[in-house]
């Protein structure tokens, strides 16, 4: 928009100029195609932050879905990891219930010597590390999706006023 404006104000220097000489025709017709041009540039380039913007806040409704899907398959992992340790492992139930959670399943596994030896287990402990590494992908994710909007948003080049919001 700031280049749509210089470029008038420079022109119209121009053509008051140019108009002593009698060339005025030309340059004006030089100056309607050259702020038609910059006209259409300018209303690309905010169609596109637009669309961008749109596009930014639908893939953070995605990536926090996905995030939904990843820790209840945690859960349900480590739900199903603790009922299998509990009926395989009854003298360790007590510590297995008190300090047991998704977040520390394999540090619980690594304490008790005879966790280990158990192939069921580790890989138990293998998928929840996994789906927790894609949750916090996807918090990276969301967090620099975020990050672009709001940059967007406090743009001096974009009409701000009529970017959708999050």
């Amino acid at each position: 928009m700031i280049s749509l404006i210089m470029t008038l104000v420079f022109y119209l220097s121009l053509a008051i100029s140019v108009s002593l000489s009698g060339d005025f025709p030309i340059l004006i017709g030089f100056c309607i195609i050259t702020s038609t041009i910059m006209t259409i540039i300018t209303l690309g380039s905010y169609c596109s932050s637009y669309y961008e913007q749109i596009n930014d806040i639908e893939s953070i409704k995605k990536e926090e879905d996905d995030k939904k899907v990843y820790q209840s398959k945690t859960e349900v992992i480590a739900s199903e990891l603790k009922l299998h340790l509990t009926k395989e492992y009854p003298e360790y139930e007590k510590e297995i219930m008190k300090s047991f959670s998704t977040d520390n399943a394999t540090i619980l596994v690594n304490q008790i010597p005879n966790l280990k030896a158990s192939n069921t287990i580790i890989e138990y402990c293998k998928q929840i590390n996994k789906l927790q590494s894609d949750i916090y992908d996807r918090d990276l994710a969301i967090n620099r999706r975020k990050r672009n909007t709001r940059v967007r948003k406090r743009s001096i080049f974009i009409l701000t006023k009529y970017l959708p919001t999050e």
